[in-house]
């Protein structure tokens, strides 16, 4: 008998713990997901063979789970270490969906730039990490499809030189550390044709006013949804009062996600089938996925994420509510999708005093797993050494998480 998915996960979360980070284009579409990952054997943030190490992630993800379920259809940045040529006989095969990402050699070598010529002769992509500019670098340059532009680490005013030099040799410019919407726009502007870095999740308040009766709307319809004084009746008749809500949620819970076994026809009865926790976890999802509509799509997956990753700890902890992880994790974007702050947002919603402090502040258990779950998202290994849980608990639940969040996005899409 085959191992199941699950089996599969959990084994390789036994040998590499993996995180993402997403790589858009200026439209704000997932291209590419950077593998982040460090050894699983020990609770430390680092790892002493770095070859080993990611001789391991390239077995996990492209051999026993397969790429594809961990970034989709999108491209898989892969990091390699700065002793590559270790593992050039050991790379992936799945050529048209990984990219080899080589550290900045400022002077290669001309054994270095044989091998990674022969990589290119062998159909792979290359990809420069953190690329300064400057003459020595140009063979690399010459054999790259990819740099990656440090814009924390790198003078502004350098910035439009180094995108022009790419260009001029055929190669794409990705923007490293993007952190604010600012920077994105100024990134756009120079010419770059990637973004990588966190500027999505953070609210854009210059368009604070623009969204600010529309947002008014759909946070009483959150608040309503979410009030715990609220009974069946009260969220059937809300529910019922908006059509295409209504339509929605029906043809949400009747998606394959389910597996009922008979057609639901009516809120009543998704409520009774489902129960009124869980009616009100994806009332809320569809609202912010409405309020959501232009932001990038990698901003409700990521919601999800964090939602079920935090549920699943919360349910490890024995000591917190599951359903209250979840919103935490599922709200700790809507500053972003709303572009409002968490405070403005919190006010107008009937949280508890917990649920409100571990989202703005990140305080008490339930913020605290927040907190564990976004370092773990962004790969900050170096601030993972004090967790509630072993690492592997959330390697776990986060490559159950991906597979969640796909899931749940497909069944609303």
């Amino acid at each position: 008998m085959s191992p199941t998915s699950t089996e599969l996960r959990e084994a390789a979360a036994d040998e590499v713990v993996v995180a993402r980070q997403a790589i858009y284009n200026p439209q704000l579409e997932t291209i590419g997901y950077e593998l982040l990952f460090r050894s699983g054997d020990q609770n430390s943030a680092q790892f002493d063979d770095g070859v080993a190490a990611t001789q391991t992630l390239i077995n996990t993800s492209f051999l026993e789970l397969g790429i594809e379920q961990i970034v989709g259809s999108a491209l898989a940045f892969i990091n390699l270490p700065s002793n590559f040529i270790e593992l050039v006989h050991h790379l992936p095969q799945s050529l048209q969906q990984s990219v080899l990402e080589f550290p900045i050699i400022e002077a290669p070598t001309s054994e270095t730039l044989t091998q990674i010529n022969q990589l290119v002769e062998n159909g792979h992509t290359i990809a420069i990490d953190h690329f300064c500019g400057g003459n020595a670098a140009l063979p690399l340059l010459k054999l790259a499809d990819y740099i990656k532009v440090d814009i924390q680490g790198t003078e502004q005013n350098k910035l439009s030189d180094i995108v022009a030099m790419a260009h001029n040799n055929g190669c794409q410019a990705i923007a490293l550390k993007v952190e604010s919407h600012d920077e994105f726009e100024l990134c756009k502007v120079l010419g770059f044709d990637a973004f990588q870095g966190y500027f999505f999740n953070h609210p854009n308040l210059v368009k604070k006013s623009v969204k600010r009766s529309n947002a008014a709307v759909l946070l009483k319809l959150i608040e309503r949804i979410n009030d715990p004084k609220s009974t069946m009746e009260n969220i059937e008749q809300l529910i019922a009062q908006d059509v295409s809500l209504s339509y929605k949620l029906l043809r949400y819970i009747n998606c394959a996600t389910f597996a009922l076994r008979r057609e639901i026809t009516s809120i009543r009865d998704a409520i009774s089938y489902i129960g009124l926790l869980q009616i009100r976890q994806w009332s809320t999802l569809l609202v912010i996925s409405n309020a959501a509509e232009g932001k990038p799509r990698e901003l409700l997956v990521i919601a999800l994420i964090r939602a079920h990753m935090c549920q699943h700890l919360a349910e490890q902890s024995k000591t917190l509510n599951p359903d209250e992880a979840f919103t935490v994790g599922l709200f700790s974007v809507l500053d972003a999708v709303m572009d409002m702050s968490m405070e403005d947002l919190l006010d107008q919603l009937p949280f508890t005093t917990a649920i409100k402090l571990a989202l703005i502040e990140q305080s008490g258990d339930m913020g605290r797993i927040l907190a564990e779950v976004i370092q773990y998202e962004k790969g900050e290994w170096d601030d993972v050494d004090q967790l509630m849980f072993p690492i592997e608990d959330y390697a776990k639940c986060f490559l159950e998480a991906i597979f969640f969040s796909e899931q749940q996005l497909a069944s609303l899409e």
